[in-house]
């Protein structure tokens, strides 16, 4: 009985420390990240995850054609500068890579596409990621011309 009561506690508090990360994360994208994105206008998803050095994310965004975009990469300093994105196409042609080229990228959409976003934490330092690794918040925030 006490056993169950035990895996019961620490069921609990892990969905707690996780949705507390998140809340982290999000009130991080909004605070630092959102107003990176002026001049344009937040198409108001937040996009944010916690990665460990080695780790990468996907998500895929609808762009219509005929509109302006920003893609804005924008990670919690802990992660370091190396933090990268590539944006490729649903066959996984790729369109553009941010490494080595800053956080944003304005284009225009000729046609309307689903685009597929990965981003990227390097390894730091040649160190493996293990336990002692901390993560970091990665927002991938998208804006819009008018």
């Amino acid at each position: 009985m006490k056993k169950n009561a035990i895996t019961f506690l620490i069921i609990i508090l892990s969905f707690l420390g996780g949705n507390s990360v998140y809340s982290q994360c999000k009130g991080f994208a909004k605070k630092k990240c959102i107003p990176e994105l002026e001049p344009y206008i937040h198409n108001g998803q937040l996009n944010s995850v916690n990665l460990f050095p080695g780790e990468s994310a996907a998500l895929t965004i609808p762009f219509y054609s005929g509109q302006e975009y920003r893609i804005l990469a924008c990670a919690h300093k802990i992660l370091g500068e190396e933090v990268y994105y590539e944006v490729k196409t649903k066959k996984g042609k790729l369109v553009y890579s941010s490494q080595g080229k800053g956080a944003a990228w304005d284009f225009k959409v000729a046609s309307t596409q689903e685009l597929i976003i990965d981003v990227f934490v390097p390894e730091t330092d040649g160190t493996e990621t293990s336990e002692l690794s901390q993560s970091g918040c990665i927002s991938i925030l998208i804006g819009f011309k008018q």
